[in-house]
This record gives structure tokens, C-alpha cells and sequence, in this order.
């Protein structure tokens, strides 16, 4: 969109991609009771962290066209605000439409002060140990201590959507899979290079 000699960019549609892996599904077969549940709960982890964190814009997740890579299920999701949504932004002039902080918290532009992987990358980290306090830094940033000492630093962002039952529920459900036989890995890739099946973040049984 060009405004004079400006140019706005108000693309408000971004990648995200994920696979599950394991010798079952090596030639690209999934039973659909597995894969179906799955690709529900990631929708619905998107809708709950983007109200979680504030994003007022509802973001539609879509099944890219080119999803279903043969060797693993590998599915790449668009998230994008809708066309009414994107005009009022417009309209609005406004620098902020939340998709990028989402992104960032699921798992994706995530930068050396974020922990890499987002929520997945926090709740592996934690990986059932009890919290002992919570501890806010700043206004973007907080602390989690836990029962045998050690403190992890963690956006609030990633915080909310940790502490939020429904986000929770709904991340459980995405890894349900890894609970079947011959299905061993559940990957955050990188949407941007299909090519690439190095795991920007891996969850194993």
C-alpha cells in the first residue's frame, strides 16, 4: 500500500509450521484420529494466547496449501487477520496489530532474550518442577523461581499464556500424539525454509 512517496507495509498474515515425527509416519501416513485433534488444539492455542495477551484482532488459522510434506507430517499454518480487521488497522494507522508478539510466544522471532521455542521451549524447561514464586522484573518481563532454585527468565507475555488454564489444555492436546506408538517427536520448523526440517524447537515423548 503506498501513501505519496511512502510505503506502509500492513502485511498481516505470518507462518507458522510444525511436524510430528516417528519411524510410523516416516512415509508421510498419520492416523487421522491423532492428526485431527491436534491441528484443533493448535487453532484453538492461537485464539487463547492472542486473548491472553491482550490482541483485541481475531487471527484466522488456515492450513497452508502446501501443508503435508511426505517423511514426516510436517504442516505449515497461516494466521491472519481478517479483511475487515486489516481495514480498521488501516483506517487506524496502527503500528501494532499483535501477530508478531503472538508469533514470538508460540515459538517463532524469537531473539536472545526470549527463551527460544516460546511457551514450548518454557514449559520443557520447567518440566514439572513446582513454582515457588513469581517475580515481575519490569512491565515486559518477569522472573519464575521454582522449588529446588532455580529462576528462569520469561516474558510476560510467555507467562500469561503459561499460567492460562486453556492455553495449557490446549498445548496438551497438540503433544497428545506423542503418546501413540512410532510417533516420537513434536517440532516447531522454521516456515520460512521448507527445505529445512532442523527444528527450531523439539518435544520428544
Amino acid at each position: 500500500i503506498k501513501i505519496g512517496k511512502g510505503e506502509v507495509d500492513m502485511c498481516m498474515t505470518r507462518k507458522a509450521r510444525i511436524a510430528y515425527d516417528g519411524p510410523i509416519i516416516s512415509e508421510g501416513e498419520m492416523d487421522v484420529r491423532d492428526l485431527a485433534p491436534a491441528l484443533i488444539a493448535f487453532a484453538d492455542l492461537v485464539e487463547h494466547a492472542s486473548s491472553v495477551i491482550g490482541n483485541e484482532h481475531k487471527i484466522k488459522v488456515m492450513l497452508n496449501q502446501d501443508s503435508i510434506k511426505k517423511g514426516s507430517f510436517d504442516i505449515t499454518f497461516l494466521l491472519d487477520i481478517n479483511i475487515l480487521e486489516q481495514a480498521q488497522l488501516f483506517m487506524g494507522m496502527a503500528k501494532n496489530n499483535g501477530i508478531d508478539d503472538l508469533m514470538t510466544i508460540l515459538g517463532w522471532f524469537g531473539g536472545p532474550t526470549i527463551i527460544c521455542g516460546g511457551i514450548f521451549s518454557l514449559i520443557k524447561k520447567i518440566r514439572g518442577r513446582k513454582l515457588k514464586d513469581i517475580r515481575h522484573v519490569d512491565d515486559k518481563n518477569a522472573e519464575i523461581v521454582l522449588n529446588d532454585g532455580d529462576v528462569i527468565p520469561v516474558p510476560n507475555g510467555i507467562l500469561k499464556v503459561f499460567l492460562d488454564v486453556d492455553c495449557r489444555v490446549s498445548i496438551e492436546k497438540i503433544v497428545e500424539p506423542l503418546k501413540r506408538p512410532g510417533i516420537d517427536k513434536f517440532e516447531l520448523r522454521d516456515a520460512a525454509d521448507q527445505g529445512n526440517k532442523e527444528p527450531l524447537e523439539t518435544i520428544d515423548k
